[in-house]
């Protein structure tokens, strides 16, 4: 008589319910957005200087230029939440774009002439988040 023998395979390495949690705890940490306190950065106050024509946005520059980084892999609709919408919008090649925000007054504002002010440009990949920041001064 041969007995079978029942062979349990030691090279498995997650049980299903440990691919399950897995699964679940990668999801829920691609949805938890970056969060910017408004201590961080005052975004009531950068919101309601449209174009930068108040002089508010220069204020605050500071705190922008800190938590810059942190706006990298941030959505485009993060963005809005955080910066209100954009001054402008260029669209670029293979589905890219960038948002600019003005930040000291220009041709942009109504009572201004001349060239347009210091601006932040932020781009955004085909995928609608954000690749770049930087800060664009005025040509001369």
């Amino acid at each position: 008589m041969e007995r079978k023998i029942k062979m349990i395979s030691s090279n498995k390495l997650f049980t299903t319910k440990q691919y399950i949690y897995l699964l679940l705890f990668f999801v829920l940490s691609a949805c938890t957005g970056h969060s910017i306190s408004e201590e961080e950065f005052s975004s009531s106050t950068w919101r309601q200087d449209k174009n930068g024509c108040s002089g508010e946005r220069l204020k605050i520059q500071g705190n922008l230029e800190a938590v810059k980084d942190q706006l990298i892999g941030l959505s485009e609709t993060e963005i809005r939440s955080l910066l209100g919408a954009p001054d402008k919008v260029q669209l670029f090649e293979r589905s890219q774009k960038f948002y600019i925000y003005f930040i000291e007054p220009g041709a942009q504002c109504e009572e201004k002439e001349g060239k347009e002010g210091k601006s932040y440009h932020i781009r955004f990949n085909s995928i609608n988040q954000v690749n770049e920041v930087s800060l664009v001064l005025p040509s001369s």
